[in-house]
């Protein structure tokens, strides 16, 4: 499922913004700036995760503080009730949008997050390769709980071995949380190296944050609310 996915954010009143992510499944990265030009706030030590198992003699910079480097410098003037409008395009479709900007910037964040090396993010690339833009959180659940059983089914092709039910799942989850609480320290470090006082960004972090809680908390009742959608199942097909 290789591909391209791009969005176009209009700011009222400013010029439009564009990121282009290119999806290749059998790469070992995505796209990354060029660490040269990575500021403080990208260095590794610089809060960096209690969980993290990288090192700072091998890695100079976080994988996941340099992947959202653009965003942040592009980004970061966006007031985060701000309505706008954003085009993405996804696999030779266009999608036209308007929402709150904090909205919009949580999307393409959890894209950029989606397509980092952190090792705590990259549970998360199945799904990038079929991103829903502005999905809510049911929409989200569904496709966490589906792209992470049809995980285990390939886990189980090739290695044999696979975890039952989805206990694994809130593991991977709760790592995330200590992931994103970091990432709002950078960015936060981020907005005050630009003497910007805007929130978009952050806000963008707390509804990841959100997320990566209701996740976890939801699933048993996702589960029970969405049995009776496959009620189709119970005899054989």
């Amino acid at each position: 499922m290789s591909g391209v996915i791009e969005y176009i954010l209009y700011p009222p009143d400013q010029p439009s913004v564009r990121f282009r992510v290119t999806l290749d499944p059998l790469s070992e990265t995505y796209s990354f700036p060029n660490p040269e030009f990575a500021p403080r706030w990208a260095n590794l030590e610089e809060h960096q995760c209690s969980h993290c198992p990288l090192s700072p003699e091998v890695y100079k910079l976080c994988p996941l503080a340099e992947r959202v480097v653009p965003f942040v410098k592009k980004l970061s003037h966006l007031s985060s009730i701000e309505k706008m409008k954003v085009d993405v395009i996804q696999f030779d479709r266009i999608r036209h949008m308007s929402a709150p900007a904090q909205d919009i910037l949580g999307s393409l964040l959890g894209l950029f997050i989606a397509t980092s090396d952190c090792p705590h993010t990259r549970f998360l690339r199945p799904m990038a390769h079929f991103h829903m833009p502005l999905a809510d959180a049911d929409e989200t659940v569904y496709r966490v709980l589906s792209t992470y059983r049809l995980a285990q089914y390939f886990r189980k092709e090739k290695t044999g071995q696979a975890y039952a039910g989805f206990e694994k799942l809130n593991d991977l989850y709760g790592n995330m949380v200590e992931v994103n609480r970091q990432l709002s320290k950078r960015m936060r470090m981020a907005l005050s190296e630009y003497d910007n006082k805007q929130d978009g960004t952050i806000n963008a972090i707390s509804l990841l944050d959100a997320l990566s809680l209701y996740v976890p908390a939801s699933i048993e009742g996702a589960i029970q609310d969405l049995e009776p959608i496959f009620s189709s199942y119970w005899d054989e097909i």
